[in-house]
């Protein structure tokens, strides 16, 4: 199974400049998800026997890739095999984690949807509780399994002691151990960082809710512009004459002009009122598209759409007399 891949050309197909909706965002951030849609692929038995919900039987035959194991798993092992074979290495606290949590806990997502899924079908349902809660209901000590993740820590409470400082304790604890995660965090491998998001406890960009339309269609332009390293040069309309690649830099920049000098257009007299206050369409360079791709890749390859996910989305609403306009920008490197 392949990522998606927009029609960049296509503006419509994108979410809108200044779109609040955080669930949109991130589903079009992890659509593009490579490792998204593997897992996708990797889920799709489970579904069909219902273990992906209700968990494994020890004597199933399904095959344990892209399964959370204690111990590991091995290369194209069943679930059958890992329990013989655990057995036989007399474990203790074996486990097999049902895929739906393992699942939602890294895409925030109830379950698999295929990348080609539009937001607006109603088929993508974002689950966005990450706290699990177990108690021991017996009134004796007892010994309790427990996975725990490498993004992911246990807290203990005491339900005789007031609640409140408690928490307060705990929060102090877990900021400690947010910091020394974010240093462990880069020395993970390639591979790890595209499964736990390297950049995940980064504050949150503000631009994003103003600029992802354009992050998104310069991200499906350099993926085509890629997947056709051959693509001959074409003329273009108001190209004087010369020839650029379709899914190219210079391309992608003509074309977001044209939009914003259609703009400018249709809104004349809205503009006239405003003016100074919007952006102009000469401000638009190469430099901003390269910012845009920076940006973009972090949400997409790096997991960063988890903050997207759970910040609070009306800190970073901005007033307007237009949803569908561009945001000024900053700086034509600004990447983070």
């Amino acid at each position: 199974m392949k990522p998606y891949c927009g029609d960049w050309k296509s503006d419509k197909d994108y979410p809108p400049i200044r779109c609040f909706d955080s669930n949109w965002l991130a589903w079009e951030f992890i659509r593009r998800n490579s490792a998204y849609a593997k897992e996708v692929a990797l889920m799709a038995p489970f579904i069909k026997t219902e273990e992906f919900s209700k968990g494994f039987k020890q004597n199933s035959k399904s095959l344990l890739e892209g399964v959370v194991c204690y111990p590991e798993a091995k290369p194209n092992e069943t679930v059958q095999e890992f329990y013989k074979r655990t057995s036989l290495e007399k474990i203790k606290r074996r486990r097999i984690v049902k895929p739906a949590i393992t699942f939602q806990r890294r895409w925030q997502l109830k379950k698999p949807i295929s990348p080609d899924t539009e937001y607006a079908s109603g088929l993508v349902e974002f689950d966005l509780s990450n706290v699990r809660l177990v108690r021991n209901e017996e009134f004796k000590t007892k010994n309790f399994a427990l996975i725990l993740h490498p993004n992911e820590a246990a807290v203990r409470f005491s339900l005789d002691l007031p609640l409140a400082n408690q928490i307060k304790e705990a929060t102090q604890k877990l900021e400690v151990e947010i910091l020394e995660y974010a240093k462990n965090q880069k020395s993970l491998s390639i591979e790890q960082q595209k499964t736990f998001g390297a950049n995940a406890t980064n504050k949150l960009r503000k631009d994003v809710f103003e600029n992802a339309h354009y992050w998104l269609r310069c991200y499906d332009a350099s993926i085509k512009q890629k997947s056709m390293p051959d693509e001959p040069k074409a003329m273009t309309a108001k190209s004087k004459g010369k020839r650029e690649l379709e899914n190219g830099p210079t391309h992608r920049l003509r074309v977001f002009k044209e939009e914003i000098e259609q703009f400018k257009a249709a809104n004349k007299e809205m503009l006239n009122k405003e003016r100074g206050k919007f952006l102009d369409e000469k401000r638009l360079t190469d430099g901003t598209l390269k910012g845009y791709l920076t940006a973009v890749k972090l949400f997409i390859n790096k997991k960063k759409f988890q903050k997207l996910m759970h910040d609070d989305v009306k800190a970073y609403q901005i007033k307007s007399l237009s949803p569908y306009w561009p945001s000024p920008i900053k700086s034509d490197n600004e990447t983070s």
